[in-house]
C-alpha cells in the first residue's frame, strides 16, 4: 500500500511563499541569513485520491568571525503535508531525509512519511580563496505529524568544498552516524 505508486495523477497546484533574504553574496557570501515560507494546495484531476496541502518552511542562519575566514553555518527545515478528507499524500510528494542535502549519514531517500524536521550545522573555514574546509552534523526525523516526531536520526563528518564566491562547485563529504556506515559524497553544489 504505497499512495500513488500505480499511475500518477495530475494536479493543479496553488500556492504562495514568503522570502526574505539578507545575505548578499556578491558583497559578503558569507553573513546574513535566508528565511522561506511556502504554501501549496495540490487538486488531483485526475484519481481524485491525492489532494492535499503542503507547507515548508526553511531557515538558514551565516555567522562569520576570525577575519571572515570563518563561518557557522545553521539551517532548520520543517515541512509537514495533509491529505484533504478520504484522500492521501502520494509517496513522491512526502517530505524525504537521506542524502547528501539532508542527513548525509543516510541513503538518498532513506525516510520519508507527511512531516519532517532537519536540523543541520556546519563550521566553515576558508583554506584559500578557491578551497575550504567543512565539519558538520545534521539530525532529522520523519513522522506522521509533527507532534508525532521521536527520536531524531543524525550524521556527522567533514567535508572539503572547492569553489569561489558564487558557491562550491565541487563538494566532497565524508559523513559518519545513523547506523548505516561510513559514506563518502561527490556534489557539485552546495549542501544549503
Amino acid at each position: 500500500d504505497v499512495p500513488g505508486l500505480i499511475g500518477r495523477p495530475r494536479f493543479v497546484v496553488t500556492g504562495a511563499f514568503a522570502r526574505l533574504q539578507t545575505r548578499d553574496r556578491a558583497v559578503n557570501d558569507q553573513d546574513g541569513g535566508e528565511y522561506l515560507a511556502s504554501f501549496t494546495r495540490n487538486d488531483d484531476q485526475s484519481a481524485g485520491r491525492f489532494s492535499f496541502d503542503r507547507w515548508d518552511v526553511d531557515l538558514r542562519q551565516f555567522v562569520t568571525f576570525g577575519r571572515r575566514t570563518r563561518t557557522l553555518a545553521l539551517r532548520a527545515w520543517a515541512a509537514s503535508a495533509s491529505p484533504h478528507d478520504g484522500h492521501d499524500v502520494p509517496f513522491y510528494q512526502q517530505p524525504w531525509l537521506g542524502g547528501a542535502r539532508t542527513v548525509r549519514g543516510l541513503r538518498t531517500f532513506r525516510y520519508r512519511d507527511r512531516s519532517a524536521l532537519l536540523l543541520q550545522g556546519e563550521y566553515r573555514w576558508r583554506i584559500n580563496e578557491f578551497t575550504s574546509g567543512a565539519l558538520f552534523y545534521d539530525a532529522g526525523a520523519v513522522a506522521r505529524t509533527l507532534g508525532d516526531l521521536g527520536r531524531l536520526e543524525r550524521s556527522w563528518g567533514a567535508g572539503l568544498r572547492l569553489g569561489g564566491r558564487a558557491g562550491s562547485a565541487v563538494r566532497l563529504d565524508m559523513a559518519f552516524g545513523s547506523g548505516e556506515g561510513r559514506r563518502l559524497l561527490l556534489r557539485f553544489d552546495d549542501v544549503f
